[in-house]
């Protein structure tokens, strides 16, 4: 680890909470509304949670229809393109992630080097062990909560709001990549079905069995700030 790596270490003030799940699970606008409650609690928070599809997957994707590839993972085949996904995931949280680690109380992500993990699994990627030497160095979560929704229920997700860029076989593989990593046991498994705010409550409940609930009843005293952490 890089002397950048442990001066952030020894700075770090944040818990760091990460979800993991399927495209569709609903990540994105869980992790939002999780940053909402904490900061409503009192406490400084910060959320990495970038809209999808990202930069790297649009132009695969784009050069795939351009080549007359049906999968964009067909462009430079599942080894290649993981790799280039998780240097991706590695400078997004150096960037950003990281230094909001010494500057918060509580960084919450919707994505980890988990869900590379279980994609590349997904995808019959043979270089895994590449991709955990990469992202292995980044800081682990303290809380990793697995957003739990069927595949199928997913797939109808992304279907309704038209960014179905994932087809049902993929969804189902990435379901067995999660539950195989040997990771998976640590997981704090939460149900993602249901209404927005029940799935919700189902999270702010795993937060405080984690961490205890003193604090999290707003009436903490601490300076509230919320905040998107930004792409450069």
């Amino acid at each position: 680890m890089t002397d950048a790596f442990d001066t952030a270490a020894e700075r770090r003030t944040a818990r760091l909470v990460s979800l993991a799940g399927l495209d569709g699970a609903g990540k994105t606008t869980q992790v939002s509304l999780l940053g909402r409650w904490l900061s409503d609690c009192g406490y400084s928070v910060a959320v990495e949670a970038p809209p999808g599809p990202s930069l790297t997957r649009r132009t695969l994707t784009e050069v795939a229809a351009q080549r007359g590839v049906a999968d964009f993972r067909d462009v430079f085949g599942p080894d290649v393109t993981h790799l280039i996904t998780a240097f991706m995931r590695y400078r997004d949280w150096t960037e950003r992630v990281l230094p909001a680690l010494s500057t918060h109380q509580w960084v919450l992500t919707d994505r980890s080097a988990i869900c590379h993990y279980a994609a590349a699994r997904a995808d019959g990627a043979g270089n895994e062990a590449d991709l955990r030497l990469v992202l292995g160095r980044l800081p682990q979560p303290d809380l990793l909560i697995y957003l739990d929704v069927p595949p199928g229920e997913a797939l109808g997700r992304l279907n309704a709001r038209g960014s179905g860029l994932e087809n049902g076989a993929f969804l189902l593989a990435n379901e067995q990549g999660y539950r195989t990593l040997p990771e998976f046991g640590t997981f704090e498994v939460v149900s993602g079905t249901g209404s927005v705010s029940s799935v919700q409550s189902r999270l702010r409940a795993a937060v405080r069995r984690r961490f205890g609930a003193a604090g999290l009843d707003g009436r903490h005293t601490r300076t509230t700030a919320y905040s998107r952490i930004a792409k450069k």
